[in-house]
């Protein structure tokens, strides 16, 4: 009945627990990063609320909870000025980017002037020029 104490917190629904069937929710219990109201006094703190409805809160760590694009969960994204991540690091110096300070003469996709693997194909051309150079030269150099 209303007068048991279901999840054995001391205090039962005649007394005002608000959740009988969680034992961190009764009045005068502290308030835990849950979403919950656990002191039964009908309010959340404003830190327990999603509010861009990204899954986290600002009491997890949520950043901006106006922006859901800036979260705990998300991985950095270099060509937005945000800290996605929420780690307070910008973009230019978050370890996320790969580089302490982006090259304003990149054309990388990604921004982040991330280390090509292979050479540019403006490089490659000069290469294979210089080879054919160098083997036309072979062909005309007088032999003697």
């Amino acid at each position: 009945g209303v007068d048991a104490d279901v999840d054995g917190d001391g205090v039962t629904i005649c007394d005002g627990d608000c959740d009988d069937l969680d034992d961190r929710v009764y009045p005068g219990a502290t308030e835990l990063c849950d979403g919950q109201d656990n002191d039964c006094d009908g309010d959340l703190l404003d830190t327990e609320v999603d509010e861009d409805g990204d899954g986290y809160m600002i009491c997890e760590g949520d950043c901006d909870d106006l922006v859901s694009l800036r979260n705990p969960g998300l991985f950095e994204d270099c060509d937005d000025l945000l800290d996605n991540d929420c780690d307070y690091t910008a973009d230019i110096a978050d370890s996320d980017c790969g580089e302490v300070a982006p090259d304003p003469d990149d054309d990388d996709a990604d921004g982040c002037d991330c280390a090509d693997t292979a050479p540019s194909e403006p490089v490659a051309a000069v290469w294979l020029l210089g080879l054919l150079l160098a083997s036309i030269w072979r062909r005309a150099r007088p032999r003697g």
